[in-house]
């Protein structure tokens, strides 16, 4: 009677290296990733505290009843945010003349400044008594 023996066999080089490979690529796109949500996620921190800050403002400028046609400042209370508004044009009516007022805010990400929040505001002018 003859008995075979199984060879038992294992992986070869080539079949190590392509595992090897595959889950390096598999690594590197996770840190890739990874890395895309830390910059998203630190970047929507950063919007959401120049719309609160931006708020705040606005809510001071109207209760004041007085907006900066063209000024520029820094939060005490947020280092790194600035504001800034500027006169786009102005809008002729009938009778009314309006501005449109540009609000930016910008904060520091990284050593770069990076605008945050823009609008534009209705801004009703002095009328022309003539």
């Amino acid at each position: 009677m003859q008995v075979m023996h199984a060879r038992s066999r294992g992986l070869s080089l080539l079949e190590v290296v392509v595992s090897i490979a595959l889950m390096g690529g598999i690594l590197v796109s996770m840190l890739v990733a990874h890395s895309r949500l830390v910059r998203q996620s630190n970047r929507a921190l950063l919007v959401r505290e120049a719309s609160t800050l931006a708020d705040d403002l606005l809510a001071e400028w109207f209760v004041s009843d007085s907006i900066p046609v063209a000024g520029a400042g820094e939060f005490a209370s947020a280092p790194g945010f600035q504001w800034q508004t500027s006169t786009l044009r102005v809008a002729r009516g009938q009778s009314d003349r309006a501005s449109v007022i540009r609000f930016q805010i910008h904060g520091d990400n990284r050593g770069e400044l990076q605008l945050l929040f823009d609008t534009e505001l209705l801004v009703e002018s002095i009328r022309d008594e003539r």
